[in-house]
């Protein structure tokens, strides 16, 4: 769908930041939790809400598109909804319906040994397409040569760049910088008072580490005005995680009441270490 509303180069923009996004949270995942087929007994499902069955799940499938080609794999896809709709099942079901109807019917594409990989093993398997991106290419050479003090912030051509350019931009520049740099890229780009949630929460955890103080009455604001844990829970664990306790805890005090209980249980453990 998105190859077809956007094109192919947006479709790759989006692929290489999911990517990334899934490597940063693997990270802070134990192995348990980076399984697909998850145990989730005994476990309250808002507790264990992670990146892993989105991201982890999208490149399983884009895995096996590559491998067994568009069409025989839409094809599969067809079937499978046509088969199961409106059921749930179990992850043995999927197993055994890929088995006779891809695995078996199209033998020597892919192993039983790599799908369960994929889905009953920690990590992420070898077999995995890294995505790539010509458009984040050509964003990581300008803001290398921004830099190394080869061109302005201001000299940059931005135009056209959609918001993946722009988190690509963020994502890739050094963990600590000093406040000139910071403050030579947010007057020209206007970061802090950016209206685009994944922007400014970018931005934000990059100031965060370095304390960028100009950013901070922003910061405050967003905590209060929003509870939706893909903003929050990332700005909480980067104040805590740089020493900040403080200011984290007297702003979550001031924002909790308006969170959403499972906004709550998500922050609660961040600013109480």
């Amino acid at each position: 769908i998105m190859e077809e509303v956007f094109g192919d180069g947006r479709a790759r923009m989006e692929a290489a930041l999911a990517y990334r996004d899934l490597v940063d949270a693997l990270a802070e995942l134990g192995p348990h939790a980076q399984i697909l087929a998850i145990d989730l007994r005994g476990q309250h499902a808002d507790d264990v809400f992670t990146r892993v069955p989105y991201a982890k799940g999208m490149f399983f499938l884009r895995w096996l598109e590559d491998a067994f080609g568009r069409d025989t794999f839409d094809a599969f896809l067809r079937g499978y909804f046509d088969r199961f709709a409106f059921e749930s099942i179990t992850t043995d079901q999927f197993e055994a319906y890929l088995a006779e109807h891809l695995l078996d019917a199209y033998p020597g594409t892919v192993t039983e040994a790599q799908v369960r990989e994929w889905i009953h093993e920690p990590g992420l398997p070898n077999t995995l397409i890294v995505p790539q991106s010509d458009a984040f290419d050509r964003v990581d050479a300008v803001r290398t040569g921004w830099e190394a003090g080869e061109v302005a912030a201001n000299a940059i051509d931005t135009s056209g760049w959609t918001v993946h350019e722009w988190r690509h931009f963020l994502g890739g520049l050094p963990r600590q910088m000093d406040a000139a740099r910071l403050a030579e890229l947010d007057a020209t780009f206007e970061f802090t008072a950016s209206d685009n949630y994944m922007i400014v929460r970018d931005w934000l955890q990059i100031a965060i580490r370095n304390q960028y103080r100009p950013a901070y009455e922003r910061l405050e604001v967003l905590l209060n005005e929003t509870g939706r844990m893909l903003l929050v829970v990332p700005l909480y664990k980067a104040l805590m995680d740089s020493g900040q306790h403080e200011f984290a805890r007297r702003v979550y005090a001031d924002a909790k009441p308006g969170y959403h209980p499972i906004a709550i249980a998500a922050v609660d453990p961040i600013v109480s270490d």
